[in-house]
């Protein structure tokens, strides 16, 4: 959105990345690391697919402690260790779009995408990154 083209919605990223997992995972019990491929590789068809395959859209999953410990742990007792890697994410983000040239080219386009191609910014090419 800041660059003036997409939206992807965490209310539909969210669950299909997290049944996907679930399928690949819970349902056919392949390493978990599969499962994370999968929720990354397959998004917008994952409430298709998980009727499709398991016949229902509760499929669960049990992660493994290999898996728990990064992912999943609670850190005495208080804080999931999720909220960590949400604050990585977001201070990374924050890196790339308010401290970078590639950020401020993004929220160029977003403005006026004619005067950014004329200050010599591959218009294109950033979409298509986008």
């Amino acid at each position: 959105m800041i660059a003036g083209e997409l939206d992807i919605s965490v209310g539909s990223v969210v669950p299909a990345s997290s049944l996907t997992l679930a399928i690949i995972s819970g349902h056919y019990g392949l390493p978990i690391y599969l499962g994370i491929a999968g929720a990354l590789g397959v998004m917008g068809l994952t409430l298709g697919l998980t009727l499709l395959i398991a016949g229902s859209t509760g499929v669960f999953v049990v992660p493994d402690p290999m898996a728990k410990s990064p992912l999943g742990a609670a850190l005495g007792g208080m804080f999931q260790v999720s909220i960590f890697w949400w604050a990585g994410f977001v201070a990374a983000a924050y890196v790339l779009l308010h401290l970078s040239p590639w950020g401020n080219w993004i929220f160029a386009l977003g403005g006026d995408r004619e005067s950014v191609r004329n200050a010599g910014i591959p218009t294109q090419r950033l979409t298509i990154q986008l």
